[in-house]
């Protein structure tokens, strides 16, 4: 049994988070003790972080400064506006390379020692910095979720604390190789997990969804984030409309970009047919409801919402792009598009108009296997290697 700490951000309702937890869940199932670090413990997942796991949040002298620089949710507390002002400005003149390096000198060690520790969160998040110089482990592991890693510059002081560098898709390797092929060796893919029964099963639970409803419903989940392209998804809604093509486009998530995308749908005149339903805390039952799953992000690493969409063998819809095409087939179980309002119309209309098209995507699907077994072998051998010589 080894004692193995899994780090994140918050366990916010998003596709990183669902996989983390899956991932948690494998690693007791294999008998290893885990411990959770947070940076802080709120988020609507939080009830699903699995009974055992013992959490705690990275250590920081208190400061509603030092929160907020440190991307703790401040929201609600007095003054929390001039804060997040405060703290903008003292970023930009401390500058990018010496944030991170003053933000750990205000923190303490994580008590204990590991025999593992895993970064799940990347992207460059602060918890990538404290694992790296403040967690005691015998091995470490960064993981990186798309090939938009830009951020990588602002941390890189801190990749040779790490002994593997976990990809979950080809195309995200590859653009870390291109960047560092100096550091190959240590680069490995490990696909996102999921547990797809569970996903199975929760599809079925008995649940209220009187608000999904519609002739043709298409779906999407993600966060209401720049990076998820739903504002694509409106223009391409606003298309269907005037073409006259009956449906309903439910979104379900949440983020910062809620307020700018109910005001374009307003403008629009989608009120009606494209709904921001929120946060839901089982979507399952949703997905395996309707029509079609999309997805319209303008970049991605290995999507966990289309692992889920293939477990309950829904149809998708999805850009065209590399990583994607490691999970997608067009025509076979899916369809692939540019992400391009009218492009996606085009498919969507295509797929309406032609109901083979689903029933053969869902008996392909319903002959795939999701196994993760092969990949869950990479961390196991990691473990086995022993102690690091840095």
């Amino acid at each position: 049994m080894a004692n193995i700490l899994v780090s994140g951000v918050r366990m916010d309702m998003g596709g990183t988070e669902i996989a983390q937890i899956a991932f948690i869940k494998k690693l007791l199932s294999e008998g290893h003790k885990v411990t959770l670090l947070l940076s802080q413990k709120r988020g609507p997942l939080m009830d699903r972080v699995p009974d055992g796991v013992r959490i705690l949040t990275i250590p920081m002298k208190k400061s509603i400064f030092l929160d907020r620089m440190m991307g703790r949710v401040i929201d609600g507390r007095p003054f929390a506006f001039p804060v997040k002002c405060i703290c903008k400005i003292f970023k930009i003149c401390i500058g990018k390379k010496r944030f991170t390096p003053f933000l750990i000198s205000k923190t303490g060690g994580l008590p204990g020692n590991y025999d593992l520790a895993v970064e799940f969160h990347g992207y460059g998040k602060f918890p990538t910095a404290y694992t790296a110089v403040r967690v005691k482990a015998a091995k470490k592991a960064l993981l990186f979720h798309d090939s938009s890693i830009h951020w990588l510059k602002y941390v890189v002081s801190y990749l040779d604390y790490y002994d593997r560098f976990y990809c979950v898709s080809d195309a995200v390797y590859d653009k870390l190789a291109s960047m560092f092929p100096e550091k190959r060796d240590r680069m490995e893919i490990l696909h996102n997990f999921i547990d797809a029964d569970e996903i199975r099963r929760k599809s079925g639970e008995i649940a209220d969804i009187s608000d999904f409803t519609g002739e043709f419903r298409i779906l999407t989940i993600a966060r209401l984030e720049y990076q998820k392209g739903i504002d694509i998804a409106i223009r391409a809604a606003e298309l269907l409309k005037k073409r006259g093509i009956p449906f309903k486009w439910y979104v379900i998530g949440d983020g910062r970009e809620r307020k700018k995308l109910s005001v374009m749908i307003r403008a629009k005149g989608l009120s009606d047919s494209f709904i921001l339903l929120g946060i839901r805390q089982n979507p399952y039952p949703y997905l395996k409801a309707c029509d079609l799953f999309a997805l319209t992000s303008r970049f991605e690493g290995y999507p966990v919402t289309l692992i889920e969409a293939r477990a309950l063998c829904v149809p998708i819809l999805a850009p065209d792009m590399p990583c994607i095409r490691e999970q997608i087939s067009d025509g076979l179980n899916g369809m692939l598009t540019e992400a391009d309002p009218m492009k996606i119309a085009d498919r969507i209309n295509e797929f309406r108009k032609d109901p083979s098209m689903g029933i053969k995507m869902r008996e392909h699907m319903a002959g795939e296997t999701i196994d993760f077994s092969a990949d869950y072998s990479k961390i196991e051998a990691l473990i086995g290697e022993g102690p690091a010589s840095r």
